[in-house]
Protein backbone atom coordinates (compact mmCIF):
# COMPACT_ATOMS: atom_id res chain seq x y z
CA UNK A 1 0.00 0.00 0.00
CA UNK A 2 2.90 2.48 0.79
CA UNK A 3 4.51 1.83 -2.37
CA UNK A 4 1.89 2.38 -4.59
CA UNK A 5 0.69 5.72 -2.63
CA UNK A 6 4.77 6.45 -3.31
CA UNK A 7 4.43 6.33 -6.74
CA UNK A 8 1.15 8.20 -7.07
CA UNK A 9 2.65 11.50 -5.51
CA UNK A 10 5.79 10.64 -7.82
CA UNK A 11 3.46 10.78 -11.14
CA UNK A 12 1.16 13.40 -9.95
CA UNK A 13 4.61 15.75 -8.84
CA UNK A 14 4.93 18.84 -10.78
CA UNK A 15 8.55 20.25 -11.55
CA UNK A 16 9.09 23.90 -10.72
CA UNK A 17 11.66 25.86 -12.51
CA UNK A 18 12.77 29.34 -10.47
CA UNK A 19 14.46 31.90 -12.95
CA UNK A 20 17.79 32.76 -12.27
CA UNK A 21 18.72 35.67 -9.60
CA UNK A 22 20.58 37.41 -12.77
CA UNK A 23 21.77 37.24 -16.53
CA UNK A 24 25.46 37.63 -18.08
CA UNK A 25 24.75 38.84 -21.84
CA UNK A 26 26.43 40.44 -24.97
CA UNK A 27 25.70 40.40 -28.27
CA UNK A 28 27.36 37.33 -29.90
CA UNK A 29 29.09 37.33 -33.96
CA UNK A 30 25.57 38.15 -34.93
CA UNK A 31 25.00 41.18 -33.39
CA UNK A 32 21.90 38.79 -31.37
CA UNK A 33 21.47 39.42 -27.90
CA UNK A 34 23.04 36.15 -25.50
CA UNK A 35 22.30 35.24 -22.47
CA UNK A 36 23.79 32.95 -19.97
CA UNK A 37 23.07 31.01 -16.66
CA UNK A 38 19.32 29.78 -17.30
CA UNK A 39 17.59 26.89 -18.52
CA UNK A 40 17.25 27.15 -22.33
CA UNK A 41 14.59 23.81 -22.27
CA UNK A 42 12.22 26.50 -21.07
CA UNK A 43 13.39 29.82 -21.73
CA UNK A 44 14.58 31.37 -24.18
CA UNK A 45 15.80 35.75 -25.04
CA UNK A 46 13.17 37.59 -26.06
CA UNK A 47 13.50 41.75 -25.54
CA UNK A 48 16.42 43.70 -24.49
CA UNK A 49 16.42 47.96 -24.93
CA UNK A 50 20.40 47.62 -23.30
CA UNK A 51 22.98 48.74 -25.56
CA UNK A 52 25.42 45.98 -25.60
CA UNK A 53 28.57 45.05 -27.04
CA UNK A 54 30.13 42.24 -28.70
CA UNK A 55 33.19 42.40 -26.54
CA UNK A 56 31.75 43.16 -23.40
CA UNK A 57 29.16 41.70 -20.74
CA UNK A 58 26.71 42.99 -19.06
CA UNK A 59 24.49 41.38 -15.59
CA UNK A 60 21.33 41.86 -15.75
CA UNK A 61 19.25 41.58 -12.15
CA UNK A 62 15.75 40.04 -12.02
CA UNK A 63 12.58 42.42 -11.19
CA UNK A 64 9.61 40.55 -12.26
CA UNK A 65 7.69 38.16 -13.74
CA UNK A 66 4.04 38.72 -15.57
CA UNK A 67 1.95 35.42 -17.41
CA UNK A 68 -0.23 35.66 -20.18
CA UNK A 69 -3.09 33.25 -20.94
CA UNK A 70 -4.87 32.89 -23.84
CA UNK A 71 -8.89 33.09 -23.33
CA UNK A 72 -9.42 29.87 -22.34
CA UNK A 73 -6.63 29.32 -20.29
CA UNK A 74 -4.89 26.77 -22.03
CA UNK A 75 -1.62 28.26 -22.88
CA UNK A 76 0.35 30.95 -21.65
CA UNK A 77 3.65 32.94 -21.87
CA UNK A 78 5.66 34.10 -19.17
CA UNK A 79 7.71 36.24 -19.02
CA UNK A 80 10.98 37.59 -17.06
CA UNK A 81 12.39 41.13 -16.32
CA UNK A 82 15.80 42.12 -15.37
CA UNK A 83 17.68 45.31 -15.18
CA UNK A 84 21.28 46.26 -15.45
CA UNK A 85 22.93 48.84 -12.93
CA UNK A 86 21.66 51.26 -15.56
CA UNK A 87 18.07 50.43 -15.73
CA UNK A 88 18.39 48.82 -18.99
CA UNK A 89 16.20 45.88 -19.58
CA UNK A 90 16.74 42.53 -21.15
CA UNK A 91 13.50 40.08 -20.75
CA UNK A 92 13.40 36.23 -21.13
CA UNK A 93 10.08 34.22 -22.27
CA UNK A 94 8.78 30.66 -22.32
CA UNK A 95 9.73 28.19 -25.32
CA UNK A 96 6.31 26.30 -24.53
CA UNK A 97 2.67 27.51 -23.97
CA UNK A 98 2.15 24.88 -21.25
CA UNK A 99 4.44 26.23 -19.16
CA UNK A 100 2.16 27.72 -16.53
CA UNK A 101 3.30 30.39 -13.43
CA UNK A 102 2.91 28.40 -10.23
CA UNK A 103 0.07 29.66 -8.77
CA UNK A 104 -0.06 27.98 -5.85
CA UNK A 105 3.00 30.36 -4.76
CA UNK A 106 0.91 33.52 -3.71
CA UNK A 107 3.38 36.02 -5.12
CA UNK A 108 1.37 35.18 -8.40
CA UNK A 109 -1.50 37.71 -8.47
CA UNK A 110 -3.99 37.95 -10.75
CA UNK A 111 -4.25 41.26 -12.46
CA UNK A 112 -6.96 40.48 -14.83
CA UNK A 113 -8.63 37.20 -15.67
CA UNK A 114 -6.18 36.61 -18.34
CA UNK A 115 -3.02 38.34 -16.73
CA UNK A 116 -1.18 37.38 -13.56
CA UNK A 117 1.89 39.20 -12.07
CA UNK A 118 4.88 38.38 -9.71
CA UNK A 119 6.53 41.41 -8.29
CA UNK A 120 8.66 39.36 -5.56
CA UNK A 121 11.99 37.64 -5.74
CA UNK A 122 12.79 35.16 -8.14
CA UNK A 123 12.55 32.44 -5.88
CA UNK A 124 8.94 33.50 -5.67
CA UNK A 125 8.10 33.92 -9.31
CA UNK A 126 8.65 29.93 -10.56
CA UNK A 127 6.86 28.19 -13.11
CA UNK A 128 5.42 24.72 -13.22
CA UNK A 129 5.83 22.11 -16.04
CA UNK A 130 3.16 20.07 -16.14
Amino acid sequence: MTLIIGLMSVANATERYHPPERLTCKLNHLNKLKCHDFNRRLLIEDVSNATLSKDRTDVFNFVSGVAYSSPNHTETSVFFTYNNSKFKMVRLKTIHPSIQPDLANPNWKKFNDDIYTCNASYMDCAITLN
